[in-house]
């Protein structure tokens, strides 16, 4: 047993290895093949507060180095959109104005800010220098570091409390969750709208499991919604000063306990899923050995993927990826070179493996018309002609 990161009781049983993995996003070049660090990823379920979490979370010295050289933006139309109509629809929704505050933890390269930046006053946090630099050069005003209390009290001091502040994709890297809500519910207002969004599969980011920790920060869930970001996530609406709960709080609360997410069997059948899905996708690979298998999508879940499955530049040729900050480095331990679609144009390989599969509705439109087999891994694993 482990100590639970929200609850802090000895009640967190472990349910999931994926062995040692690299950190998110840390693609590399080639002269750097050998420095790459690694954490063991192990995913245990808290039988106090039902909390899924990860066991033993990377040294902050890790974390550091990480975002030194952070190869991830937002990319594609749904990912963009869904952050820029957030932060439309909070000041809309909320009638905000000019003098109101939006503040953006793990704000990357300011999307969710950027259409707000001529109607109210807004900053983002964000500890990757290079996405920063890029936030700052979009007319978003951006601080480089994690957030911290001292942060927090830098911000109260020069900007005052805030009218909303919005989370996303963030909260499942936070080490001390408790610590991490406290600092936010000292610098906004208490009419203030706490927006976090997360990756919603009932394993990850759950509704019942967030809903514990923000009342113990005296915040009230008043809204929440599920949308297609990701492949599924979970958006959730919360202030300090209480209010009538909407209907669609306890929709998803239902819901959640009728899937069994509060018992640890449910986890273990998903751990036994997912051993199963990686022998599969390793079958399939095996055999269209002699084969050129390319893959498509380079990001920190493709990363897990990969070296959950031991596949390596050996079986894949190289990733494609849209995204120029990635094009010509090398996925982390794996060693596939990354590059451009502009290869599919050249050359046609045997297979491509679809990494992002959660986009897939997005993805397949730009390479069908290649006409090569695609190879899905989640799922379940299949190939599509």
């Amino acid at each position: 047993m482990k100590f639970c990161k929200v609850c802090n009781k000895e009640t967190v049983k472990e349910f999931m290895s994926f062995g040692k993995m690299p950190m998110g996003n840390m693609f590399l070049k080639k002269d750097h093949f050998g420095d790459e660090k690694t954490h063991e990823l192990k995913i245990g379920f808290c039988e106090q507060c039902k909390l899924v979490q990860q066991i033993d979370l990377p040294p902050a010295e890790l974390l550091e180095a990480d975002y030194g050289n952070y190869a991830y933006v937002p990319f594609g139309k749904s990912l963009r959109d869904n952050l820029a109509n957030l932060g439309l629809s909070l000041y809309t929704d909320f009638k905000m104005n000019k003098d109101s505050f939006v503040l953006d933890l793990g704000s990357n390269d300011g999307t969710l800010l950027e259409p707000l930046k001529d109607k109210c006053k807004i900053l983002g946090i964000e500890p990757a220098r290079n996405i920063g630099e890029i936030a700052r050069k979009r007319g978003v005003p951006t601080i480089t570091s994690f957030f911290t209390g001292e942060i927090a009290k830098q911000i109260l001091q020069k900007q005052g409390k805030a009218d909303a502040i919005t989370v996303t994709q963030v909260l499942q890297h936070i080490p001390d969750l408790n610590q991490f809500i406290s600092d936010i519910g000292s610098i906004i207002k208490e009419s203030g709208v706490l927006v976090i969004e997360g990756r919603y599969f009932r394993d990850t980011l759950r509704i019942s499991s967030i809903k514990n920790l923000l009342e113990r920060h005296q915040f009230h869930l008043f809204r929440a919604e599920l949308n297609d970001v990701y492949g599924g996530s979970l958006r959730i609406y919360a202030r300090k000063s209480a209010q009538g709960e909407e209907a669609s709080v306890e929709k998803i609360l239902v819901d959640e306990k009728k899937g069994g997410i509060g018992d640890f069997e449910t986890y273990e059948k998903f751990a036994k899923s997912a051993y199963a899905l990686r022998d599969e996708l390793n079958k399939v690979i095996k055999g269209l050995e002699g084969k050129k298998i390319v893959a498509y999508g380079a990001s920190s879940t493709s990363a897990t993927l990969l070296n959950f499955c031991e596949i390596t530049n050996k079986q894949v040729s190289y990733i494609i990826d849209d995204s120029p900050l990635k094009q010509g480095l090398y996925a982390p331990l794996t060693h596939i070179p990354i590059v451009s679609s502009d290869i599919l144009e050249k050359e046609k390989p045997d297979y491509i493996l679809l990494l992002i599969w959660r986009l897939k509705d997005e993805i397949l439109p730009k390479i069908e018309k290649y006409n090569v087999p695609i190879i899905i891994p989640l799922p379940e694993v299949k190939i599509i002609s």
